[in-house]
Parts: structure tokens; C-alpha cells; sequence
């Protein structure tokens, strides 16, 4: 997934390095005729994946590590319908010893405004052992610099 240039993220999404826009579809409302809130988690989970990706986090794949999603808090603020599109955000905020805490946003570009925000805690995880491990200076290094491409 393409990341949106700085140039063209809206001043409360700015503090993010990745924001990615995604159509609101017509199949994401539910019976009340707005979004369902659990569409809301997979756009986390896109913004996410899409940061793990660009941040070479990913790479770590093939050793057979990688983030596990052990929690995650979301707060809606305003409805969302279709038509629209939205801008999911992510960063880590915090690398502790073996956890990465996420902050998300979801940016309405209909409402012009962060209409749902909420936190995902990971754990980096060693599938080959079933075991969490300590996120190391690798992932450290390329989380920094993630996190510094941000205006």
C-alpha cells in the first residue's frame, strides 16, 4: 500500500509516518447504515501491516518473528457512511522491552476531521518457539527511522 506524501496529510494526521487512504465501501455498513465498527479495526490492521512493511519490520518474517497483536482500544467519535474515504494512520509511540504500543487515527475526509483513534499493543513474537522475544537493536534502528520521516 502507497503512503500518502507529507505534503498531503491533513495538519491532525502529520505527526504519523504512514497514512494510507482507503475507500469507504458500500459493504461496510451494517444494518444501521453506517459503518460497522469493526471496519474500523481492519483499517488499523492495513495501517499497521503497511508500517511493518515499510519499516523493514517485515523483513523479520523470514526468520520466523514478527509482531503479534496482544491488545487494542479503539474510541469512536463521529459515524461513518458511504459514500466517503478515510485516511488510516499509524506510528509507534513506545518500544518497551519486547512490546510495541501503535497509536492509530482514522481521518474522514467527508467530516474533515479524526472521526476514531485508538492504541494497539504488539508483541514481538518467535513463531518457530511460541514465544515472545525482545524487540532488538535491528528493529529499534528501523522503527527511528520511521519514525523520523515524519514533518
Amino acid at each position: 500500500m502507497q503512503l500518502l506524501e507529507n505534503s498531503r496529510k491533513p495538519e491532525p494526521l502529520k505527526i504519523y509516518p504512514v497514512v494510507i487512504e482507503i475507500p469507504v465501501e458500500w459493504g461496510d455498513q451494517d444494518a444501521y447504515q453506517h459503518v460497522n465498527n469493526t471496519v474500523s479495526l481492519r483499517w488499523f490492521e492495513t495501517a499497521r501491516l503497511t508500517y511493518f512493511h515499510h519499516s523493514k519490520l517485515g523483513d523479520l518474517e523470514e526468520e520466523g518473528l514478527r509482531p503479534i497483536l496482544a491488545h487494542v482500544t479503539l474510541d469512536y467519535r463521529e459515524q461513518l457512511t458511504f459514500p466517503d474515504t478515510i485516511l488510516s494512520a499509524c506510528r509507534i509511540a513506545r518500544v518497551g522491552n519486547k512490546s510495541m504500543t501503535m497509536e492509530h487515527a482514522i481521518y474522514s475526509l467527508t467530516h474533515q476531521a479524526v472521526v476514531s483513534e485508538g492504541t494497539c499493543i504488539t508483541v514481538m513474537f518467535d513463531y518457530s518457539k511460541n514465544e515472545s522475544v525482545t524487540v532488538d537493536d535491528r528493529a529499534r534502528q528501523w522503527i527511528e527511522t520511521m519514525e523520523g520521516q515524519v514533518e
